[in-house]
């Protein structure tokens, strides 16, 4: 869920990483599954709706944000949460739009109060956000789908 958070605003600054998951916590709830990973310096979390996507020793590349995983990819099982993460940011983004086009007629309904233009408004700026988010979710996880494992590593190796 950290990929519908609105923290960076307009900029959408993920840490792109590759782990290897040494220790790993799982705990489940009614609808979602919380992963704890780890590593020899980093602990990272996950909150997704899928079942066993992680194990210990796997090796992923991932777009963090904070300490939370947005986007990532599971070389040793080849999985990802791409699908899951457009998704999400496909609903919200719908939810937001539906939201602004309602206090929209309601605008025009109520002869523009101020209470309908202020809502409108608001829905309309989170629409925008969401949007800039889902394209940036969208653009970001072809980027990831496109590498390979050890083109990952030799960037990683450079940059650091």
């Amino acid at each position: 869920m950290a990929f519908m958070s609105f923290e960076p605003f307009f900029v959408a600054r993920n840490e792109l990483i590759f782990f290897h998951v040494k220790e790993l916590q799982k705990k489940k709830t009614s609808k979602y599954c919380i992963y704890k990973l780890k590593d020899d310096r980093k602990e990272l979390e996950y909150i997704g709706v899928l079942d066993e996507l992680f194990k210990q020793n796997d090796e992923l590349i991932l777009a963090k944000r904070m300490n939370k995983i947005i986007l990532f990819k599971n070389f040793t099982q080849n999985t990802d949460n791409f699908k899951e993460a457009s998704l999400r940011s496909l609903l919200f983004l719908i939810l937001c739009f539906v939201a602004s086009a309602v206090f929209l007629v309601f605008c025009f309904m109520n002869d523009f109060q101020m209470i309908d233009i202020f809502f409108f408004a608001v829905f309309t700026l989170a629409f925008i956000l969401s949007l800039n988010n889902f394209l940036k979710i969208t653009k970001q996880s072809s980027m990831l789908k496109a590498l390979k494992k050890e083109e990952i590593q030799a960037f990683i190796d450079k940059s650091d």
